[in-house]
């Protein structure tokens, strides 16, 4: 298992997509899919890493007055973490660097 601290990760991408599974006057059911692209700190001696994560998650929202709430929120798979090392580049005259 891969273990990092999300407030570490230099984020470089990051797309939401909803759809709508039914909306009513008073409440409504939206499913949503996260993708976050990253990048972690070197650590320990060992190169920086590239994460992708991706969510996929089911919300129900009840209206309140004139505002959407959000009543609870179902994670429908759990969280896919890819990591990928990042190497170092060695140029032609010298020292290795990142």
């Amino acid at each position: 298992m891969v273990r990092f601290q999300l407030n570490t990760i230099k984020v470089l991408d990051y797309h939401a997509t909803t759809q709508a599974l039914t909306l009513q006057k008073a409440g409504g059911v939206v499913t949503s899919q996260v993708k976050m692209v990253g990048l972690t700190p070197a650590r320990r001696g060992q190169p920086p890493q590239k994460v992708v994560i991706t969510r996929r998650f089911s919300d129900q929202f009840q209206k309140r007055g004139n505002q959407w709430a959000l009543v609870f929120r179902t994670e429908l798979v759990a969280p896919i973490v890819k990591t990928t090392p990042l190497t170092n580049l060695t140029p032609a005259h010298g020292k290795p660097r990142l």
